[in-house]
């Protein structure tokens, strides 16, 4: 709700209604500590109508002082209650010297689009009349008693029944000698696209895609509102950043010291990327980072229970349920070892036959000593 006020107002203010205060209380500044504000003393967070909102004093006269063109309090209909017992929110700061003028609050985005949408109403009217009068009859006929003075009546019952027979089921009959009958029509060419252009830039006042606002996408067969989206998503995150930090920090705050807790300050908003990644574009992802891991490790960067750790701490990874330490079995390893058990048994028979040569004996001798050895 507030930030719907905002939109239409420019700003709004959210009281914090720790109870019922007196005059002299409500003008006392809210300290958002345990020592003024004590368990279950909130009752409610009331948004106020900024119709009813009318800043008081401000200082001026100082720049470098913190409360400058800023109210010290805020007079709601004709009550003065303090500025630090509201939450203030604002989008479009307006300049200095016109901050009284939008009271002390940003410029409305309805102020903004209000140009922009008279236009397109008004191209939207002309583009349905030029429609019901593009094409204009000419009626050429001896015009000498008119010019003259004389009676107009002949002349008005001739195009009485002119109008009357004019359709494309009626038959109009003319002097050929005398008369003539012209058709002039206008061209009603790039009048759609000047009324649809007025209207698309609404979207860019607001900063929405087409496709968003007004439920159309984009025309042409590469069109696409992909990164329009993406480029809409950083811009409302932008404006999480810019509008909304300060007053749900001051949230955060109040919930803990109405249940009683002191603020913790290591406690952070955090705002969400809104954007996604789809199923394509995230096994692409994973692609890069397998053929990362794999380089990594076969340059002896990385061991393989360093990759699996990476991986199960990757939750868009796919394999974060898995144990790294559990680390599978290679089946070249296993095949390398089988090929050493076997020469080795062949070395290990050969050994034992018997060979007169001495010296073939010993060759076999020391190949049997270098298997057992390894």
């Amino acid at each position: 709700e507030m930030l719907c006020k905002m939109g239409y107002f420019g700003g709004c203010l959210v009281y914090i209604d720790v109870g019922e205060l007196d005059d002299e209380e409500l003008l006392e500044p809210l300290i958002l500590d345990t020592k003024t504000i004590k368990k279950g003393m909130i009752r409610d967070l009331k948004v106020i109508e900024p119709v009813n909102i009318t800043p008081g004093t401000y200082n001026s006269d100082d720049p470098l002082a913190d409360n400058y063109f800023k109210p010290d309090f805020w007079y709601i209909q004709g009550k003065q209650v303090h500025t630090s017992r509201f939450l203030y929110i604002s989008k479009n700061d307006a300049p200095l010297l016109l901050r009284p003028a939008y009271n002390f609050f940003g410029i409305p985005d309805a102020q903004l689009v209000l140009d922009y949408v008279a236009h397109f109403v008004e191209n939207r009217e002309s583009a349905q009349e030029l429609l019901h009068k593009f094409s204009l009859t000419c009626f050429g006929t001896d015009m000498t008693q008119v010019l003259q003075g004389q009676s107009l009546g002949d002349l008005v019952k001739r195009m009485k029944m002119f109008n009357k027979l004019k359709s494309n089921n009626g038959t109009f009959v003319y002097d050929k000698e005398r008369e003539e009958l012209m058709q002039l029509n206008t061209p009603l060419g790039g009048v759609g696209e000047i009324v649809t252009m007025s209207l698309n830039l609404l979207c860019a006042i607001f900063r929405i895609p087409k496709i968003k606002l007004l439920g159309e996408g984009e025309g042409g067969l590469n069109a696409s509102s992909k990164e329009q989206m993406r480029s809409f998503y950083d811009y409302i995150l932008g404006l999480k950043e810019k509008v909304l930090r300060t007053p749900l920090e001051d949230i955060s705050k109040l919930i803990q010291l109405n249940l009683g807790y002191e603020p913790d300050k290591d406690l952070k908003i955090d705002f969400p990327a809104m954007w996604e990644m789809d199923e394509a574009e995230r096994a692409e992802l994973n692609k890069q980072k397998a053929e990362t891991m794999v380089s990594l490790i076969n340059a002896g960067i990385i061991s393989q229970e360093e990759a699996r750790q990476a991986l199960s701490m990757d939750k868009d990874s796919g394999f974060s349920a898995i144990d790294p330490e559990e680390v599978p079995e290679d089946p070249m390893q296993n095949l390398e070892q089988e090929r050493f058990e076997f020469e080795k048994e062949q070395v290990c028979s050969e050994s034992k036959k018997d060979v007169k040569d001495e010296e073939q004996k010993s060759i076999w001798q020391k190949v049997k000593n270098v298997f057992e050895k390894k």
